[in-house]
Formats: C-alpha cells, structure tokens, sequence
C-alpha cells in the first residue's frame, strides 16, 4: 500500500531582485515542490511566458542578450488542484540596486 499525501505547490526560493546588464544573458529559475505535481509559468506585464526548460521541479526562464524593455519583473506562478503560489523577481539594471 502506498500513502500519497497532497499538498499545494511550494515556492523554494529566496532571490527577489537581480541586477544584469544590457546584452547579458539571465536565467530565472522558479523551484516548485507540490502533490500533484504543479503547472508552472512565467508572467510579465500580464503576458503569460511558458518555461524554457523543466528540469525535476525547476522551471527555466532564459532572458538572452537583454535590452532596456527587458528589465522589470517577472513571476512565477505554481498552480495544482489544491492552490496557487507566486513569486516576483525584479531584474535591474547594474548599479541600480
């Protein structure tokens, strides 16, 4: 017998702002724990982002060669049939921390 205990999902992250340049490449990593296994994505400006890569219980979002307009924030949203969670991370530009 097997014993599956369900849970909302879980954000296990600490990082909320980062700081990149102009044409550097960032990736925003998104770790979600949670029974059954949440849907996760990306959202900006209310534009839904699908991941760039799952790996386990990470969702990959990759910001190649960023411009001015990339700069802003971006949340992740982890969602099952027992609940929803987000976490906003803030990208800005270098010396503006």
């Amino acid at each position: 017998m097997e014993l599956i205990v369900q849970s909302r999902p879980i954000l296990e992250t600490t990082i909320s702002k980062m700081a990149a340049e102009v044409g550097q490449s960032i990736t925003l990593t998104c770790r979600v724990s949670g029974q059954p296994k949440p849907q996760i994505s990306w959202k900006r400006n209310e534009q839904m982002i699908p991941c760039d890569e799952i790996i386990d219980d990470k969702c990959h979002l990759r910001l190649m060669k960023m411009s001015e307009k990339d700069f802003g924030s971006y949340r992740c949203i982890a969602e099952n049939l027992l609940g929803r969670e987000e976490w906003t991370y803030t990208i800005v530009s270098r010396g503006k921390i």
